[in-house]
């Protein structure tokens, strides 16, 4: 799975995932978010590449995942995992941009901006374009090489590289209790569920440095994901075009 920051990386990501796709014969996942999917960057054209097309060939056992073509297939799966994960560590996707130690930060996507925008050069960055499977030597590189790296709600697997705290993302007053206990320099609400449901207000309450929107402007972002099918029934009801319009408080 690959993740992109920007414009630019959507277009470089998409074809190193078609390159990833095609050297590991493996499906490749694009996760995007809405704050990208929105934004815009520079992005330079590069010159097409020619690929000659290849020659369907019936493969059931491959393609089909019946429970008895599935238990051989496992086998392979586990392989290309393997390689995959020996990949992730040398790939470009992932990159550690290293400035102060005091503050380590492993992000991707959209968040990767908020921490460049509100740090700058105050922490250190492992920034993850190949979100699985994750580079776990390098994330163990970079841990040893910061003070202290947290995770909520974390798991089994990041709980051997960080300190794990049970309280979710839509836990808006466990999250305020968290960064209490941790008193962190600055807090970053990426999420669009707790910025509706007013994490960056309720931080900001208790005087915690926090980047995100607040409230009354993040429901706009949940509005968004409606405003097409509302075009789209005023232009079948009444033959208009409906363009929707975002007033911001």
């Amino acid at each position: 799975m690959v993740e992109p920051s920007d414009s630019k990386e959507c277009k470089d990501f998409i074809k190193a995932a078609y390159e990833i796709s095609e050297d590991f014969d493996t499906p490749v996942l694009f996760r995007l978010s809405t704050r990208v999917s929105h934004s815009q960057s520079i992005v330079e054209e590069c010159p097409r590449e020619e690929k000659p097309l290849k020659d369907y060939v019936k493969n059931p056992q491959k393609y089909v995942m019946m429970p008895a073509f599935a238990k051989t297939r496992h086998i392979e799966v586990e392989r290309r995992l393997e390689a995959l994960s020996l990949f992730a560590e040398t790939t470009g996707l992932n990159r550690i941009e290293w400035a102060d130690t005091k503050i380590g930060v492993i992000c991707s996507g959209i968040a990767y901006q908020y921490v460049k925008e509100a740090l700058g050069e105050k922490a250190s960055v492992l920034k993850l374009g190949l979100i699985f499977p994750l580079p776990e030597q390098m994330i163990r590189d970079f841990v040893q090489k910061v003070d202290k790296l947290y995770a909520a709600p974390g798991n089994g697997g990041i709980s051997k590289y960080a300190e794990c705290f049970n309280v979710k993302a839509t836990d808006i007053d466990g999250c305020v209790e968290l960064a209490k206990k941790l008193r962190p320099d600055y807090v970053f609400v990426a999420p669009d569920d707790p910025l509706v449901m007013g994490m960056v207000d309720k931080l900001n309450a208790e005087g915690f440095k926090t980047f995100g929107p607040r409230a009354n402007a993040a429901i706009l972002f949940p509005f968004m994901l409606f405003s097409p099918i509302f075009s789209s029934y005023k232009t079948q009801k009444t033959g208009i075009e409906f363009y929707p319009r975002f007033l911001f408080p």
